[in-house]
């Protein structure tokens, strides 16, 4: 095996639904930071992945054709919807083009008109009229270009006051339950080597074991 790999890469390897953010951009997701954990951390991480990634299996088979992710679009309105990885999303979606009614995101800059039109813009939403409906919206082809499953992810997972903290996009309450076991039992696992430890405190929080924290 390649002595280059490490643990925190082996992880995420064996639980590619659970990580598979690992190489999404930092604005979506904190997880392509890694594993930010001491090593004696990494057996109980381990075990805590391999139980939700079988929870995530489940959660796939009962919602197989929820809304896309990123668009939420019906997963019938992509392409290929019926193959194992559908493509680009045809929905045709009717857009606003002002993003909110405030006056500061219209071209008008005096108070009056902007109070004025976002008022009629509001009433021909009411009303449905189509002659201002034309004037205010417009249609558009959506921009995702992949399907791409809603099910639950890893968003962070790190060290926060000599405890393991486990951040997931949405969990169901087994996933819940999963994860607040795990955090308890790692406030009495030595952080540095996995053994039997206490939490500390000495000016920095830690769960150190005797031995660990005579070295330190």
């Amino acid at each position: 095996m390649d002595s280059k790999i490490t643990e925190d890469q082996l992880i995420v390897a064996r639980y590619p639904l659970l990580y598979e953010d690992r190489d999404a951009s930092i604005q979506e997701s904190l997880i392509p930071f890694g594993l930010e954990i001491r090593p004696g951390w990494f057996p109980l991480v381990d075990s805590l992945s391999c139980a939700l990634e079988k929870e995530i299996r489940i959660y796939k088979e009962e919602y197989p054709d929820a809304n896309c992710a990123r668009c939420h679009c019906p997963k019938k309105d992509h392409y290929g919807c019926l193959s194992w990885t559908p493509g680009k999303c045809l929905a045709v979606k009717k857009v606003g083009k002002y993003h909110s009614w405030k006056y500061r995101h219209f071209k008008f800059k005096p108070a009056f008109l902007a109070t004025l039109l976002t008022t009629i813009f509001y009433f021909a939403r009411r009303v449905k009229n189509k002659i201002l409906d034309t004037l205010f919206y417009k249609y558009e082809t959506c921009y995702c270009e992949k399907y791409r499953h809603p099910h639950p992810r890893a968003s962070q997972v790190k060290e926060k006051f000599g405890t393991l903290r486990f951040y997931m996009t949405h969990t169901t309450d087994k996933m819940d339950k999963l994860i607040g076991e795990a955090e308890k039992l790692s406030e009495v696992t030595c952080e540095n080597c996995g053994e039997p430890g206490t939490l500390r405190q000495d000016g920095w929080w830690r769960t150190l074991c005797d031995k660990c924290e005579e070295k330190k």
